[in-house]
């Protein structure tokens, strides 16, 4: 009687079982009911707690339709399961920067069995991944294949074979971010403008010039929208960003942190270039009538269609090609402002407010905030340090 109570209680219900065998071992087990093919798979955990994590585990994976024998299961099938498991957590471009780490794993040993890829084959990765890739592109790519392995451990594998004490790694250099001077600025802001002889576009022009002035980033100069701006107090609110989604889309999601929420005084020349824009787009949707897509966006295409960030950073690297200038990124015009405002003088907290940035570390930093005058002060004082300096330089509206 006894023994039959024993078998009843490992018996799987309709989800799975977990229990420890041989009892009172302290070696636990979470097993499947039989599926399609009439087995049982089941998996060793060190506490009940870890097999019911890993019953649910294995759930979710029968439920993918994967199989779950431990010899079918290979670097590619763990990497896929992974970046599934993730991907509904991080935004279209992450996930997409993601997946081409993982194709870089799967072109060397993607059909290894994650059971038989020990420390000596990451090595051989390693090496050569940086005959084609700079450090701080293969550590990142490693790092891809930790993340995936730890679950496995010890139920699958004994130990992590992308251990970082154990591999020899180039050691990855920051990537060096030089401002812009004031000179090559003001060069590349008058060659936007210059449409015919130096390949800009007005449209372009403007959102150089909120990068500049408001250190606004790429995904939040291409999700501004009219009705963003309020004229009377000259002021913007950023709102939302936007992220190429990995299928070629575009998504339009909150900024990372409360702190990229904000609202921007806008300078008196960036104001009055911003109402040319404006009447330039009711032209066009006059022009366009029915045909016009409306998004309210303030920089689109001339039917209203929106940009996507890799036409934002093609227009910025066809200026710098056809006006002879440095090469340049979106994100390093935002670096040329933060430059900027501290040459100018202004303090951390400041610049943080303007830029989005959450305030970390001493006391001091992130108990002072950045008061609306001071804000509008700093805005001017970018465009008089940019614009006035030479009458010249002024374009026309």
């Amino acid at each position: 009687m006894g023994k039959r109570r024993k078998r009843e209680k490992r018996r799987p219900n309709q989800d799975g079982s977990v229990f420890e065998f041989p009892e009172k071992s302290g070696q636990w087990w979470a097993q499947l009911p039989a599926g399609a093919d009439g087995r049982r798979p089941k998996r060793k955990a060190k506490s009940k707690t870890d097999a019911a994590k890993i019953l649910r585990e294995m759930q979710a994976e029968r439920a993918k339709g994967r199989d779950l024998r431990r010899q079918s299961q290979t670097v590619a099938d763990l990497l896929q399961h992974h970046l599934d498991t993730i991907s509904p957590q991080l935004r279209g471009a992450t996930i997409k920067a993601k997946r081409t780490k993982a194709a870089h794993i799967t072109r060397h040993i993607g059909a290894l069995a994650v059971d038989k890829v020990s420390v000596e084959t990451i090595q051989k990765l390693a090496n050569t991944l940086s005959e084609t890739l700079s450090p701080q592109t293969v550590k990142p790519i490693l790092a891809l294949l930790r993340r995936a392995y730890k679950p496995l451990i010890p139920t699958r594998v004994l130990y992590n074979p992308v251990d970082w004490d154990l591999l020899t790694l180039a050691t990855p250099r920051p990537t060096p971010y030089e401002a812009l001077d004031d000179a090559t600025i003001r060069c590349l802001l008058r060659a936007a403008e210059d449409s015919d002889a130096r390949g800009g576009d007005h449209r372009f022009a403007l959102a150089w010039r909120l990068a500049l002035c408001l250190g606004l980033r790429r995904g939040e100069l291409l999700t501004l929208h009219w009705a963003d701006i309020d004229w009377d107090k000259a002021e913007l609110r950023i709102r939302v960003t936007n992220s190429d989604h990995e299928d070629g889309g575009v998504v339009v999601l909150p900024p990372k942190t409360p702190a990229g929420v904000r609202t921007l005084p806008i300078g008196p020349r960036l104001l009055e270039r911003l109402r040319s824009h404006w009447e330039l787009v009711q032209a066009e949707r006059r022009f366009y009538g029915p045909r016009y897509i409306e998004h309210g966006r303030v920089l689109a295409q001339p039917d209203g269609t929106p940009y996507a960030q890799t036409d934002l950073n093609n227009a910025l690297n066809r200026l710098c090609r056809d006006a002879d200038l440095p090469h340049c990124t979106p994100h390093l015009l935002r670096h040329s402002c933060a430059t900027l405002l501290a040459d100018l003088g202004y303090a951390e907290a400041v610049i943080a407010g303007l830029l989005g940035h959450e305030r970390r570390g001493s006391v001091t930093i992130r108990y002072t905030h950045a008061r609306k005058d001071t804000l509008r002060r700093a805005v001017a004082a970018i465009e008089t340090h940019l614009f006035a300096a030479s009458s010249a330089f002024e374009v026309s509206q």
